[in-house]
Protein backbone atom coordinates (compact mmCIF):
# COMPACT_ATOMS: atom_id res chain seq x y z
CA UNK A 1 0.00 0.00 0.00
CA UNK A 2 2.52 2.15 0.88
CA UNK A 3 4.84 2.22 -2.79
CA UNK A 4 1.87 1.90 -4.68
CA UNK A 5 0.53 5.37 -2.59
CA UNK A 6 3.80 7.04 -3.00
CA UNK A 7 4.52 6.11 -6.74
CA UNK A 8 1.18 7.22 -7.64
CA UNK A 9 1.92 10.52 -5.48
CA UNK A 10 5.25 10.96 -7.37
CA UNK A 11 3.49 10.28 -11.14
CA UNK A 12 0.38 12.03 -10.92
CA UNK A 13 1.40 15.78 -10.67
CA UNK A 14 3.08 16.28 -14.28
CA UNK A 15 -0.53 15.76 -15.88
CA UNK A 16 -2.07 19.00 -14.44
CA UNK A 17 -2.42 21.16 -17.48
CA UNK A 18 -1.52 24.66 -15.66
CA UNK A 19 -0.35 25.88 -12.75
CA UNK A 20 -2.85 28.25 -10.85
CA UNK A 21 -0.08 31.09 -10.41
CA UNK A 22 -0.17 30.98 -14.51
CA UNK A 23 -2.25 33.99 -15.86
CA UNK A 24 -5.99 32.77 -16.95
CA UNK A 25 -5.72 28.98 -15.03
CA UNK A 26 -8.60 28.32 -12.33
CA UNK A 27 -8.92 25.53 -10.37
CA UNK A 28 -11.88 24.79 -12.26
CA UNK A 29 -9.64 24.92 -15.77
CA UNK A 30 -7.04 22.14 -14.09
CA UNK A 31 -10.20 19.89 -13.37
CA UNK A 32 -12.02 20.27 -16.47
CA UNK A 33 -8.66 18.60 -18.38
CA UNK A 34 -8.66 15.08 -18.39
CA UNK A 35 -4.92 15.30 -17.17
CA UNK A 36 -6.46 17.69 -13.97
CA UNK A 37 -9.33 15.07 -13.16
CA UNK A 38 -6.95 12.63 -13.44
CA UNK A 39 -4.45 14.12 -11.06
CA UNK A 40 -7.05 14.76 -8.30
CA UNK A 41 -8.18 11.44 -8.65
CA UNK A 42 -4.87 9.99 -8.23
CA UNK A 43 -3.32 11.99 -5.57
CA UNK A 44 -6.71 12.17 -3.65
CA UNK A 45 -6.47 8.43 -3.45
CA UNK A 46 -2.73 8.18 -2.96
CA UNK A 47 -2.86 10.57 -0.02
CA UNK A 48 -5.62 9.10 1.59
CA UNK A 49 -3.80 5.63 1.50
CA UNK A 50 -0.78 7.83 2.69
CA UNK A 51 -3.15 8.96 5.93
CA UNK A 52 -4.48 5.81 6.79
CA UNK A 53 -1.45 3.46 6.47
CA UNK A 54 0.36 4.10 9.46
CA UNK A 55 -3.01 2.38 11.65
CA UNK A 56 -2.36 -1.39 10.33
CA UNK A 57 1.19 -0.64 10.24
CA UNK A 58 1.87 0.15 13.32
CA UNK A 59 -0.55 -2.24 14.56
CA UNK A 60 2.42 -4.62 13.35
CA UNK A 61 5.05 -2.67 14.47
CA UNK A 62 3.95 -2.43 18.21
CA UNK A 63 4.43 -6.02 19.44
CA UNK A 64 8.48 -5.80 17.96
CA UNK A 65 11.00 -4.19 20.38
CA UNK A 66 12.69 -2.67 17.74
CA UNK A 67 10.49 -1.39 16.47
CA UNK A 68 8.77 0.85 19.07
CA UNK A 69 10.91 3.76 19.80
CA UNK A 70 8.81 4.70 16.55
CA UNK A 71 5.49 5.46 18.85
CA UNK A 72 5.87 9.10 19.21
CA UNK A 73 6.04 9.53 15.07
CA UNK A 74 3.53 6.81 14.47
CA UNK A 75 0.78 8.15 16.80
CA UNK A 76 1.78 11.64 15.60
CA UNK A 77 1.07 10.14 12.17
CA UNK A 78 -1.66 8.47 13.01
CA UNK A 79 -3.19 12.00 14.34
CA UNK A 80 -2.18 14.42 11.93
CA UNK A 81 -2.51 12.49 8.81
CA UNK A 82 -5.92 12.06 8.92
CA UNK A 83 -6.83 15.74 10.23
CA UNK A 84 -4.51 16.67 7.63
CA UNK A 85 -6.50 14.66 5.13
CA UNK A 86 -9.86 16.01 6.20
CA UNK A 87 -9.23 19.44 6.28
CA UNK A 88 -7.40 19.30 2.63
CA UNK A 89 -11.19 17.81 1.60
CA UNK A 90 -13.17 20.59 3.37
CA UNK A 91 -10.36 22.85 1.86
CA UNK A 92 -10.65 22.37 -1.29
CA UNK A 93 -14.53 22.23 -1.55
CA UNK A 94 -14.32 25.90 -0.66
CA UNK A 95 -13.32 28.75 -2.32
CA UNK A 96 -9.61 29.59 -0.30
CA UNK A 97 -7.26 27.48 -2.51
CA UNK A 98 -4.01 29.10 -0.96
CA UNK A 99 -5.22 27.43 2.08
CA UNK A 100 -6.09 23.78 0.04
CA UNK A 101 -2.09 24.10 -1.32
CA UNK A 102 -0.73 24.75 1.99
CA UNK A 103 -2.69 21.69 4.33
CA UNK A 104 -1.83 19.33 0.54
CA UNK A 105 1.52 20.58 1.20
CA UNK A 106 1.82 19.80 5.00
CA UNK A 107 0.27 16.55 4.43
CA UNK A 108 3.10 15.80 1.62
CA UNK A 109 5.52 16.48 4.24
CA UNK A 110 4.18 14.48 7.43
CA UNK A 111 3.79 11.31 5.38
CA UNK A 112 7.32 11.96 4.39
CA UNK A 113 8.35 12.51 8.15
CA UNK A 114 6.87 9.07 9.31
CA UNK A 115 8.05 7.04 6.10
CA UNK A 116 11.79 8.56 6.77
CA UNK A 117 11.60 7.47 10.11
CA UNK A 118 11.25 4.27 9.09
CA UNK A 119 13.46 3.62 6.77
CA UNK A 120 16.33 5.16 9.54
CA UNK A 121 15.10 2.50 12.02
CA UNK A 122 15.30 -0.29 9.26
CA UNK A 123 18.86 1.44 8.71
CA UNK A 124 19.73 1.28 12.59
CA UNK A 125 18.10 -2.61 12.69
CA UNK A 126 19.68 -4.05 9.83
CA UNK A 127 23.14 -2.60 10.36
CA UNK A 128 24.27 -4.46 13.69
CA UNK A 129 22.86 -7.79 11.92
CA UNK A 130 24.66 -7.52 8.70
CA UNK A 131 27.84 -6.52 10.79
CA UNK A 132 27.64 -9.85 12.87
CA UNK A 133 26.84 -11.55 9.65
CA UNK A 134 30.02 -10.40 7.92
CA UNK A 135 31.84 -11.06 10.48
CA UNK A 136 30.58 -14.77 11.10
CA UNK A 137 31.45 -15.12 7.25
CA UNK A 138 35.34 -14.50 8.03
CA UNK A 139 35.06 -10.84 6.05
Amino acid sequence: MLAVAALALGNSFPLIPCRLSDAGCTANAQLLSPGGLTDAIVAGLAFFVLAIVPFPLWRRMAGLPEWRRLKPVMFAARVIGPVLYLLLAVSTNMSSMPAAGLIERLLATTCVLWICALAVNLIVESRPRALIADVAAGG
